[in-house]
């Protein structure tokens, strides 16, 4: 496969304790401990992940939009409709010196999931940049005047074999404005292996138009150098029984780490008594029909019969949850103490390995979730170029809407 490379393996011993190096990533710097890198995404292996924060002032604007968007005495009406367009924010920890951003993995619960980078806008450069910094950053990808996109990082995986290819960085910037359409967006939505995911791309273009709608109207955020993260489950996913599924988690309030102290701040979903964090919506959010899909749906049983898993996904999860033995709980290497003033039950308390032990979340969120993942994911991420405005964003604007033309183009092929 050209520009790509088959099975891009990650050395586990470059990420923290308790974590993996994030294995979906496709753009940005990739966190390397053993070369000093520090930037990049960790999986914590419970539906989220760290994302180090960058120095003063990129990492500062990053939090502060999180902040304001997240915090719990937003009242602003663009700020809560933008809440629903980002991932799930759930405050910062602190390891070995670097401050982490805890966010909502986008691509836990999806199967062989492809993944795709856009950053967006024709300027990538803020308002604080050099001349020479201008003139770079045009440099690097020309067709950006045009698209007003561009693809920075891809991973597709093999509907035979099922291995992910990731597309590399040369193989992105050799894309033009007449080619991208077919050997990029093509690429990654089946339409070159002859299976043009024209389900996926319905449900995609409807989600773009409502984040088209809020940028129609907001004029707070001026979103430099920006992307758009998306993410659906391979098409060979479909023979995957539900119970190889990984499915998305609800999080606690407590660190997924040992000894690691979390910054937290009460969410505008929390209840006083209640802390706990849901990831994915509750059952009265959207239905199957809304682009979610149950998972009995997406992956049958192995005699292609979802109704027997239908049948079984409420009472066999709600009595395995309670049936955590006592010699399983004694196994795990939890961490026992106190983390920002709460006490923490031993049976719930945070282990290395990034798991919640005596409670199972997975099956958790099977019980309050109907074990629902969306049919696509879109999220707009990175936001180190975010700055205060007074008028509509018409720099991605012309991106975003460039892509929704595209896309509505590549439906029809």
């Amino acid at each position: 496969m050209n520009g790509t490379d088959a099975d891009d393996k990650v050395d586990e011993g470059c990420a923290l304790e308790g974590t993996t190096v994030l294995a979906t990533q496709v753009g940005g710097h990739r966190f390397d401990q053993k070369a000093g890198r520090k930037l990049g995404m960790l999986d914590c292996g419970n539906g989220t992940v760290l994302k180090a924060l960058q120095g003063p002032p990129r990492g500062t604007r990053e939090l502060t939009l999180y902040q304001e968007v997240f915090g719990p005495k937003c009242k602003d009406k663009d700020l809560l409709e933008l809440r629903n367009f980002l991932p799930k924010y759930y405050g910062t920890e602190t390891r070995d010196g670097v401050t982490f951003l805890v966010m909502q993995n986008l691509t836990c619960g999806f199967h062989e999931p492809n993944v795709l980078d856009l950053k967006m806008g024709r300027i990538t450069y803020d308002p604080e940049a050099s001349p020479e910094k201008q003139e770079h950053e045009v440099s690097k990808y020309p067709p950006l005047e045009k698209l007003g996109f561009q693809i920075t990082g891809m991973m597709v995986h093999d509907n035979k074999t099922g291995a992910p290819h990731h597309s590399k960085k040369d193989f992105c910037r050799s894309l033009t404005a007449e080619n991208i359409q077919k050997e990029g967006l093509g690429k990654f939505f089946g339409l070159q292996d002859g299976g043009l995911r024209k389900d996926v791309l319905e449900e995609l273009i409807h989600k773009l138009q409502e984040i088209e709608s809020w940028f129609l109207v907001q004029k707070k955020y001026a979103f430099y150098a920006s992307s758009l993260l998306i993410v659906y489950s391979n098409q060979r996913s479909c023979s995957i029984t539900a119970s190889n599924t990984q499915p998305l988690v609800n999080v606690k309030n407590e660190s997924p780490h040992p000894g690691v102290k979390r910054k937290r701040e009460q969410e505008p979903w929390e209840d006083e008594n209640n802390r706990e964090i849901k990831v994915m919506r509750s059952t009265d959010g959207p239905q199957p029909s809304d682009g979610y899909q149950s998972k009995t749906d997406i992956f049958p049983d192995s005699n292609g019969d979802h109704s027997s898993l239908q049948k079984q996904k409420v009472s066999s999860t709600l009595e395995e949850d309670e049936t955590t033995s006592k010699e399983e709980k004694e196994s795990q290497p939890c961490h026992s103490g106190q983390q920002d003033g709460l006490d923490i039950p031993k049976e719930s308390q945070p282990c290395g390995s990034g798991q919640q032990v005596g409670l199972d979340v997975n099956k958790r969120r099977a019980k309050e979730d109907g074990d629902r993942v969306p049919l696509v994911q879109i999220k707009m991420i990175d936001f180190a170029h975010v700055f205060p405005s007074s008028s509509k964003d018409e720099n991605y604007l012309f991106g975003l809407q460039k892509l929704i033309r595209m896309l509505k183009d590549l439906q029809s092929m």
